[in-house]
This record gives structure tokens, sequence and C-alpha cells, in this order.
């Protein structure tokens, strides 16, 4: 199977819950996943995924590896299984009360808290050439335009407010978060993005939805920031993403939905 049906894969186990999928990664899922039928690509991404957010549990004891490679597991599985480090578990903070105690982002309501919904997506890429001919074989720009899909016309999570406070939660949570509007279309939502020029200096990406908002970022606890736009929202679909550290085609995110209220 394609990497990009692999990732595919992957983005539809992402967009789970996050009460679900942000719990730590350990041998059961894996199992689950190879006797799911999953290509060992996609495992193995999912692997590595858990590893960079440091949300692993693995068991890379002889006799763990033994059930894994009974479960299907194969060498590449088994070798980042073995390699992955451990990682030091930690007791949620209960510093805001009532937040859910599984990494992920969360909004709260009168109804109590909501978790946004996690994606990991890939894009459809285009990519446009002009050619120096003063120089045999030389490009002289080259236009790159990438097409990200969230699944279904809408968020599941809806906020109110034009700047609502998000709350990230994790062992380590990250920054250079930013939050980018959706456009909605048949049965998906898309995020359209353009580098003008891949060979410059300094590439920059522009979106059609518009530019990027900036998230102001407060430490709660040790485990707790608290995000906010610095600028208002209006009503619409939108994400909350960043590029995946040294895959910079790779987008991980939450998506949500402002409200008129």
């Amino acid at each position: 199977m394609s990497l990009r049906a692999n990732l595919t894969l992957l983005l539809i186990c992402a967009a789970m819950p996050a009460q679900v999928t942000e719990k730590p990664l350990n041998n059961t899922d894996i199992a689950n996943m190879l006797k799911a039928g999953l290509p060992e690509g996609t495992v193995v991404l999912a692997i590595q995924r858990a590893v960079a957010h440091g949300n692993n549990d693995f068991d890379a004891s002889t006799q763990g590896l033994l059930e894994l490679k009974n479960a299907g597991a194969t060498e590449p599985v088994l070798n980042f299984v073995l390699s992955a480090p451990r990682v030091e578990r930690y007791e949620p903070s209960t510093t805001v009360p009532g937040l859910p105690v599984w990494h992920g982002l969360y909004s709260q309501s009168t109804a109590g808290w909501s978790a946004l919904d996690p994606v990991v997506l890939f894009p459809d890429v285009e990519n446009r050439w002009k050619t120096n001919w003063k120089t045999l074989g030389a490009l002289e720009h080259a236009r790159e335009n990438r097409r990200y899909v969230v699944p279904g016309r809408q968020a599941r999570v809806h906020v109110a407010g034009p700047r609502p406070a998000l709350y990230l939660r994790g062992q380590r949570p990250g920054r250079g978060w930013l939050v980018v509007r959706l456009t909605p279309q048949t049965d998906h939502r898309e995020l359209i993005a353009t580098i003008p020029d891949v060979f410059s200096r300094e590439p920059r990406m522009r979106f059609a939805s518009g530019a990027p908002v900036g998230l102001d970022p407060a430490i709660t606890a040790d485990d707790v920031v608290t995000l906010r736009p610095t600028a208002d929202l209006t009503p619409g679909e939108y994400l909350v993403f960043k590029f995946v550290s040294d895959q910079s085609w790779l987008i991980e995110g939450y998506a949500f939905e402002v409200g008129t209220t």
C-alpha cells in the first residue's frame, strides 16, 4: 500500500476522540493495529508520533517483543519499539478543575469539557516550475500548492466567543501553535497553502483562507498551557495547527468550529 494510503489511515485513526487516541500508545495498541490489518508504515508512523509527543508506554522486554512478534509485528516495528525512549510517567495536574487527564486540546462550556478533534494531515501537492533559459537546466522559480483535507464538513466541537480559551494538556505542552480558517466543502473541510517560490532564501507559506492567527500561550500548570487567539475569530471552521518536526509536509492539529453565539 502507498505512503499516501498509509497516512490516510493514520489520519482516520487520529480523527477519533482524544480520550481514545491520546492515551499512551502501548504494546496492546500496536498488536490491535496489526491484527486489524493496518500496514507496517502506518503502525511505524503511529509509534513515531507517540514517541515524538512523549506519549508511549512500550514493553520492550523479551516477553513483550515476543508477544508483538506473535501478533504479526515485522522487524521495523519491533526495532522502533525496542529503540523508543522510556517515558517518565507523570501525574496529571489538577490545577484546572475537571480538565481531562489525556493529552489533547480542550474547550470548556457550561455543559463541561470537550476534546477538540485531533488530526494529522498529509497534503496533495502540485508544483509549477519556471525554467531559467539563460542557464541551461536551471530553475528560476518554483511554486508549490498544498491541499490539506480534514474529514467531515463540520467539526464535532463548537466553541463560543471570538477569542475562546483552549487548554492544551500534555507532559511537555508544545508551543508555536497557530489557528487558521478551514474552507467547508460538500463532505470535508480543506486548507489550501501556497509557497510562491520554494527556492527563495526564506520560503513563505500563504493560506487561501487568510493569514493564520497567533495563539497567546499562558502556562497554567507544568502540563497545561492555555491558548487564546491574539485576534478575533469570526464564525466558521478552524484548525489549531503546527507542522510536524522534521517532516515539514505533515500538519498536526485540532479542528473546531466557532459558533454564532
